[in-house]
């Protein structure tokens, strides 16, 4: 976790959504909202399911924003929902 610190110092915001299970066995212990206390970002979300994720970056992304979405599995479903706002 503590390698989490101050990779995203540089952004404006940050979301951290649900997490993936990949090969891994379930770590119940890490949550969205424990890495992004990690992070210690001061502005930062974390969300347990895409519909309160998706919804909070509607509320937040207008013109001229730069989004880039990070992760596994189905990451690609939040990128496409993002763009379909901005769009």
């Amino acid at each position: 976790m503590s390698d989490y610190k101050g990779v995203f110092d540089s952004a404006d915001k940050v979301v951290v959504g649900p997490i993936f299970q990949a090969r891994d066995d379930v770590d119940e212990s890490i949550t969205p909202k424990i890495v992004a206390a990690a992070t210690k970002h001061i502005n930062v979300g974390a969300f347990d399911n895409f519909e309160e994720l998706i919804e909070n970056c509607k509320l937040i992304i207008g013109d001229y924003n730069v989004v880039v979405v990070m992760g596994a599995g189905k990451s690609y479903l939040w990128a496409r929902e993002m763009a379909k706002m901005i769009l």
